[in-house]
């Protein structure tokens, strides 16, 4: 699979800036997941969070904290506590801010969320909450290319902003850091292969979300919001 190929190229560049051993297991241990539909759904998850941290890597630097020393990535919503995540540093080597892949966090109404990607402020915990998220980003794989983002799936998104209070979201990534390629980014985004739920840019506009469609190798992708 040719996007498995580009992860593995992306994972490379990460273990030469971090100083983290490249493991084929932390990258894509797939062999677990016993439907095949799954499988292509977390390697486009995992795609999607490379692609992310290759654009970082241009102007910043990336470590990985693994508090439990194990090489694997969550496939499920999971205890940050338990799972390796990235800090990234500016070349001074200052923490900016955290980005976490599938953790579990606290909402104001007392509900979790698990937010695919979930950028976090520098000083948060491995018990983080919504005090401690400022943007978050969901990706949807789409088994064919022209199907859309589900009515469900994009309401899910939603409430994950209001439960996280993130919809300050551009604003408040801009101050942060800047995206050198991915520019449009900055912001909550849902990101898919297929096509996005709508094109109503008053709809992404009052929820606080961007959709970007057709994200995916030999596509050009487009924002709505």
């Amino acid at each position: 699979m040719r996007k498995l190929e580009k992860i593995k190229k992306y994972a490379e560049s990460l273990a030469q800036a971090s100083q983290w051993k490249y493991s084929k297991e932390a990258i894509a241990n797939i062999n677990t997941i016993k439907k095949d539909e799954r499988k292509k759904e977390y390697i486009y998850e995992f795609y999607c969070v490379m692609r992310i941290i290759d654009d970082l890597l241009i102007d910043y630097k990336i470590e990985v904290v693994n508090p439990n020393k194990i090489v694997v990535f969550p496939k499920a919503p999971s205890l940050k506590k338990n799972y390796p995540y990235f800090l990234v540093k500016n070349l001074k080597g200052e923490v900016l801010f955290q980005l976490c892949i599938g953790v579990k966090i606290m909402g104001h109404i007392d509900e979790t969320n698990a937010p695919d990607i979930s950028f976090q402020k520098k000083n948060s915990s491995v018990n983080p909450n919504y005090k401690d998220v400022f943007m978050i980003f969901d990706a949807k794989f789409k088994h064919r290319l022209n199907a859309r983002v589900s009515d469900g799936e994009f309401s899910k998104i939603c409430m994950m902003i209001d439960n996280l209070k993130c919809k300050n979201a551009e604003a408040n990534s801009s101050k942060i850091f800047k995206f050198k390629k991915l520019i449009e980014f900055h912001g909550n985004c849902l990101i898919s292969n297929g096509n996005a739920y709508k094109e109503n840019s008053k709809l992404h506009s009052h929820h606080c979300i961007k959709e970007i469609e057709k994200f995916d190798e030999d596509l050009n992708y487009k924002m709505i919001c």
